[in-house]
């Protein structure tokens, strides 16, 4: 008789274990949707609006979650946009490094068609990402200062060969500052028109080379 209530008990807890495994990748799957949707409302919102004007209740509103159970997902804003603005800056850092392997055998002009590139595919990949890092990183760059200053270090690195080949029309570090002001707003307002690609390329090589 023990025996037999062993064997159902067992069978009982197989079964039960068997529908929690089943269970595990529906939850897990949820919960990256959830997660994904959260993020997506959050990067237009405060792309657009400015995360100070972004309530993270107005965001579980419009996606149709609790409260808590944004919290579970992200502790903070601050969370939020860093999950946000990483991946650009990471994108970037990696592109920066790629480009400064080659750039001793590439000509300036070779260097800045492919910082074009660059800059073009990552507006096509983060466009709300990059309007939304705009407006944080010159600010307070929080936990996201290291991949930052990492990013700003390469940078100065690819300008210094054209300050090497005398081909800045600014000092190294003022084409440097000019770059960060100027470029998201540019590839903003630029690149959406025809033939965007042509004038952004135009305008920032009139911007900053000789």
């Amino acid at each position: 008789m023990e025996k037999m209530i062993r064997k159902k008990t067992e069978q009982i807890q197989g079964t039960n274990e068997e529908e929690s495994k089943r269970k595990l990748p529906r939850v897990e799957k949820r919960r990256k949707r959830i997660r994904k949707l959260i993020l997506e409302i959050a990067t237009k919102r405060f792309a657009l609006e400015g995360p100070e004007n972004v309530r993270l209740e107005e965001v579980a509103d419009e996606a149709d979650i609790s409260r808590a159970t944004l919290y579970s997902h992200f502790p903070s804003k601050d969370a939020i946009i860093y999950e946000i603005i990483r991946p650009v800056l990471e994108e970037l850092i990696e592109e920066y490094e790629k480009l400064l392997k080659e750039i001793d055998k590439l000509k300036s002009e070779q260097v800045f068609n492919q910082l074009v590139e660059i800059y073009i595919n990552l507006w096509n990949n983060h466009e709300l990402a990059l309007l939304l890092a705009q407006k944080v990183l010159d600010m307070e760059p929080g936990e996201l200062k290291p991949l930052y200053d990492r990013m700003l270090e390469l940078k100065l690195k690819i300008l210094s060969k054209f300050e090497k080949e005398k081909k800045l029309k600014l000092p190294k570090e003022i084409a440097f500052q000019v770059m960060l002001n100027t470029l998201i707003p540019m590839l903003r307002f630029i690149v959406p028109h025809k033939d965007g690609k042509k004038l952004f390329k135009s305008s920032l090589k009139g911007l900053l080379l000789l």
